[in-house]
This record gives structure tokens, sequence and C-alpha cells, in this order.
């Protein structure tokens, strides 16, 4: 059943209508990909920076009343919708990345639904597999260089292993990063000293921190020392969808500067790895907090050495089984990563 409105399509196709075509030379430029709520392209803070729009939510919720859509106007939502219930949230998050490097190409990604009263409705793990499947097969097509996706959710397992996996998502990231596009995500604002939100938990995610105006740590900012990557600037003055300016803060700011910044990077040195350009980052945003960063992930062992084999072993193994079989059934929901 579709979920649109017909007022609501008609007003989605009267504001498409006036939308410029797909520049001709986006496949030369380099490109971030940022993955949120909504966004309406035509706004001039970054009119002249999003390049093309794509829809990918669970529900019959884009634009054309299906549940995916790709052209110019696909991430749209009106103005009574955009400015309520969390979806102001990717107007801030590209603003963010715009005002720190003026001079990004941006595909944005739609990636949360609505209601047709206009109300937030749940996204699944799915609709991440498909936005990095859809990085994956447009990646030479738009010079894909990275993905910052300021969403996330912090249901983790009561383990020390806490991080939930799931091994086609894995292997998605995993294969963009060994094509050297890294995948910006936030630790999350719990404050928690001890676990990140997921998927800045696993492995291949550049999970990021926020810092204060005066370069330390963020009281709200969520540490796992043996898996936090970088800390960038959590507060910023953005503009937001009513076309104001207002001070947003989080890890879902840390995300955008963080990405935008490692843009900026990446085009001055086209072959830099992702290490390397880490480093960069680093160094450029000073050194108080280095005490909390490692350099490299620490990657724990699928199953603990001491469980491995015997007959404990094998209670183990089919509880592992068990648990990954619910987590395969469970819709995690994302949320915005920012106060």
């Amino acid at each position: 059943m579709n979920h649109r409105s017909v007022p609501l399509l008609l007003a989605t196709a009267l504001a498409m209508s006036h939308f410029s075509v797909l520049p001709a030379q986006a496949e030369q430029i380099r490109t971030l990909v940022i993955a949120d709520t909504a966004i309406d392209s035509s706004m001039s803070e970054f009119s002249e920076n999003i390049i093309q729009e794509v829809c990918i939510v669970d529900y019959l919720a884009c634009p054309n009343g299906t549940n995916f859509m790709e052209g110019r106007g696909s991430a749209y939502l009106p103005k009574e919708l955009i400015q309520s219930n969390g979806f102001n949230h990717g107007t801030q998050m590209v603003s963010a990345a715009v005002r720190t490097n003026p001079d990004l190409r941006i595909i944005f990604i739609r990636i949360i639904p609505h209601s047709p009263k206009g109300l937030r409705l749940p996204s699944s793990m799915d609709v991440l597999k498909r936005t990095l499947d859809w990085v994956r097969k447009n990646r030479s097509t738009y010079n894909i260089q990275a993905i910052a996706v300021s969403q996330g959710h912090s249901n983790l397992l009561s383990l020390s292993n806490y991080c939930p996996q799931d091994d086609s998502f894995n292997s998605l990231l995993n294969d963009l990063y060994t094509q050297e596009i890294p995948y910006f995500a936030p630790t999350g604002n719990r404050g928690d000293r001890s676990r990140v939100d997921w998927p800045a938990c696993t492995s291949k995610a550049l999970a990021i921190g926020a810092l204060t105006s005066e370069r330390e740590v963020a009281s709200y900012s969520n540490i796992d020392k043996a898996v936090i990557d970088h800390y960038e600037i959590g507060t910023l003055k953005v503009l937001d969808a009513s076309n104001r300016e207002v001070n947003a803060q989080g890890t879902s700011v840390s995300v955008q500067v963080a990405a935008a910044k490692w843009m900026k990077i990446k085009e001055l040195n086209p072959n830099i790895t992702i290490s390397e350009s880490l480093e960069q980052l680093r160094l450029e945003s000073g050194s108080s907090y280095r005490k909390e960063i490692q350099p490299e992930k620490l990657e724990t062992p699928a199953v603990s050495p001491l469980l491995a084999t015997g007959e404990y072993g094998a209670i183990f193994q089919a509880l592992r089984g068990l648990i990954s079989q619910l987590q395969n059934l469970l819709r995690l929901t994302l949320k915005n990563v920012s106060g």
C-alpha cells in the first residue's frame, strides 16, 4: 500500500520541477556521500554543492511513492514536513559539511522515511546495506571518496564484545574500505566512557568523537579507546531547514566536520591512504586529546580461545548462532546523533 498522499506527491512534483539536471562533469569531480533524513537541495546555502540525490528507505516514502528513487528531488520533503520531527537533521549536517569545506561536492541519500502525517518511521539494517551497495555500484560513476552518516543506534550487546555484527553489512563496509572509501560514523552522545554506538563500533567504520571549542573531549561524547579513530569539533553554527542559523551540537556534527576535512586532504593528496589521512587530520586538530586516540582499532576474536573447544565450546557456539539469528531478525532503528 502506498503511504504517500496525493497532495504530498503533487507538492513534491512541483518542487522538483525547478531543479537542475545532474552536471555532466560529475564523473570528474570527487564526491562525498552524506546519508541522512532529507534535504531541499534548492537552498542557496548548498545548492551548488549537491550534485545528486537518492532515496533509499524501508517504506513507500520516496517522492515517487516507492522505496527507491534516484535523481534531483529524490531526497526532498516539503517545508511543513522537513522542519519537524527530526527531519531538519539532514539540512544541518550538509550545512556543517559545506561550512567546513565550501568546495565539497555532495551526493545526498535520504535513508529516513516518514508517515503520511510526517512522523519519523524506523529504518532497518537493510537500508544501510542498500545504501552501501549503491555506493559500491556507483563509486566510479561519481568518483565517490567517502561516506558520512550521522545516524546510529545504541542497541548494543551486554557482552565485552558489545558491538552487534552483521556479516553482509561488514562485508560491504570492508569492500569500500579496501577501495580507500571510509565510512565516518558518530560515537554517540550518551557520555559513555567504555562503549560507542553502532556502527562506529565496527572494525572498518571510522569512529568519530566530539571536541569542545577548547579542544577537549566533550563530556557527552561516547568513548571506547579500543575503537575510537578521531575527534573533531562537536558544536557549530549551521543553517536549518527554515533557513535560520542555529547551534548544532553532537558527534553528528563531528562526523561531517571530519569527513569534510578529509575530502580537502584527499583533494590535495589524491593517493593518500585512509591511515595517512587520519594521521594528518589528528595533526591538524591539535594534540590536547591525543591520549584518547588509538592509532589502530583492536580486532576482538569472534570466539574466545577459552571457549572455542570442548563441551563448553559447543554450547557457546550454539548460543552465538542463536544471537546471530536474533540480530538478523531485529530491525535496528537509526537515530539522529546530535543534541
